[in-house]
């Protein structure tokens, strides 16, 4: 269970070591959740935090369950890594990879499944197409749980949606491609190219535990994962995680401590 971090010093063994890295989620981490994703902003402080982490040697490597163009835009720091759409693509060192080539077999039936699923009348649902994903917000419905059962009975219905894994977040439900790939699979291939050997994750929602659970799976390297607190988190990531800090307030003043930090 997730320990509330009080001070700098339970991560100093990680953060003693070279090279080190900062994984960290966007939306409810170093973004406020907003109303509607297009809303959502990385506030400068966090961003200027980020950049100087860069600057004294860190690699910053942002995870994101976003398309991958979209979560470049929204943090805006160049020579930072990408993963997007929890972890089928990466952008790093001014390319882009897509890193399961099958995902493209999905892009016919997510179209499909967005059609069928525009039938929802639902109001204040939000369809997000991310490609190979399709996510559906109800944050701004007036029945938050009745909108839940309705959008999960009418995937249960959907053929094309037959084809997706369907995965729950922060008012949102997911139709992601069946394939074993997520926000954790990134990190032993970022680990063994860099040599890393500190590693600190940054994650809020249910997706980010998979990139808690292969940060604690790795051998012989520091690492801590940190829980962002919300009213919304789930218990299972507050499980999952070593340390927490009280939202994306706290990841603005953890991060600043960390900078000062590490030399």
């Amino acid at each position: 269970m997730a320990t509330p971090l009080k001070s700098i010093k339970p991560l100093l063994p990680v953060l003693w070591q070279k090279p080190l890295a900062i994984f960290s989620d966007i939306d409810g981490t170093i973004s406020p959740i907003a109303p509607h994703p297009e809303q959502a902003i990385v506030p400068p402080s966090i961003v200027q935090a980020l950049k100087a982490l860069i600057e004294k040697g860190a690699l910053v490597v942002i995870v994101s369950g976003r398309h991958l163009q979209q979560a470049r835009r929204m943090v805006g720091i160049e020579n930072a890594v990408y993963v997007g759409n929890h972890g089928l693509s990466v952008w790093e060192g001014g390319q882009e990879e897509t890193v399961d080539t099958t995902t493209t077999g999905f892009l016919y039936s997510a179209r499909s499944a967005l059609e069928e699923l525009a039938g929802l009348k639902i109001q204040g649902l939000v369809l997000e197409d991310k490609g190979p994903i399709i996510a559906i917000h109800y944050r701004q419905t007036p029945d938050k749980e009745t909108a839940r059962r309705q959008i999960l009975a009418a995937i249960n219905v959907s053929s094309s949606a037959q084809s997706f894994q369907v995965h729950e977040g922060r008012m949102v439900i997911e139709l992601r491609p069946a394939l074993a790939v997520n926000k954790g699979t990134i990190i032993p291939r970022l680990v063994e190219r860099y040599s890393l050997r500190g590693l600190v994750c940054l994650g809020d929602d249910l997706t980010d535990v998979d990139m808690f659970r292969a940060a604690s799976q790795l051998k012989d390297i520091a690492t801590a994962c940190v829980a962002v607190i919300s009213p919304e988190i789930s218990p299972k990531v507050t499980k999952s995680a070593d340390y927490s800090v009280e939202g994306v307030s706290g990841v603005s003043r953890l991060l600043d401590e960390i900078c000062r930090t590490i030399t």
